[in-house]
């Protein structure tokens, strides 16, 4: 049972770390495109610095594009359950150009984690469809989601950036920020929602929800003029 447990783990690990680059052609120049092979994830943790695009899909897949260096630094791992994206050289991807920043193109089944805690941002154009969702920017950038539908979510900001959700269906929702960034919903058909400022950024709720609740402890400010509570307080 042991060797076969630890003949399953170095599959594992050898299906993780094999990828294929090739050279494609962009509008700012050439630029190398690096597909590496991952076991299946549902959480991503950024740690440096990059642009990820995210797609809800049948198929687990990771797509790197950027200037050849750059894109060779990048460092791309997979354990339970959790993709993690890190620099061999923390210092030089730091200092990256925010033009032409590296691009990590991500695709899972499910996704029940963000955590960026890099420079740059996270985007998610399409749908995302899931049980549970928690969301924490705690770099320095933008989180992006186009469409959330999940039963029960969680937003923290805690960096010097933003946090957008433009369409957001949730039975349940904790938003809470600590950094002196935005945070910006659009609540669609949503149940109980907490928020909770302890910054000195803003953040703004628009919409339709069940019930809302807040504890404004920061500087910054809650801005609910575009939210329809059915059952205020």
């Amino acid at each position: 049972m042991k060797k076969t447990t630890c003949l399953l783990a170095l599959v594992a690990v050898a299906t993780m770390a094999s990828c294929r680059v090739r050279t494609v052609n962009h509008d700012n120049g050439p630029k190398v495109e690096r597909v590496v092979k991952v076991v299946p994830f549902e959480r991503i943790k950024a740690e440096t610095a990059c642009d990820v695009y995210y797609t809800q899909g049948d198929v687990p897949s990771v797509k790197i594009v950027g200037d050849e260096r750059d894109v060779k630094n990048v460092v791309i791992s997979a354990r339970n359950g959790e993709l993690n994206i890190r620099s061999a050289m923390r210092q030089r991807l730091l200092n990256l150009s925010r033009q032409h920043p590296v691009k990590v193109y991500l695709t899972s089944p499910d996704l029940i984690e963000v955590d960026f805690r890099g420079v740059g941002g996270f985007y998610a154009d399409g749908r995302i469809d899931t049980d549970t969702l928690a969301v924490a920017l705690r770099g320095v950038g933008d989180v992006k989601l186009e469409d959330v539908i999940c039963d029960h979510i969680k937003v923290r900001l805690e960096g010097p950036g933003d946090i957008d959700i433009d369409k957001l269906q949730a039975q349940q929702a904790d938003v809470t920020l600590r950094g002196v960034g935005d945070i910006d919903i659009n609540f669609v058909n949503s149940g109980n929602v907490n928020c909770t400022l302890y910054g000195v950024g803003d953040i703004s709720l628009k919409g339709n929800v069940r019930t809302f609740s807040k504890d404004k402890k920061g500087t910054g400010d809650i801005d609910t003029d575009g939210l329809v509570v059915a059952r205020p307080n």
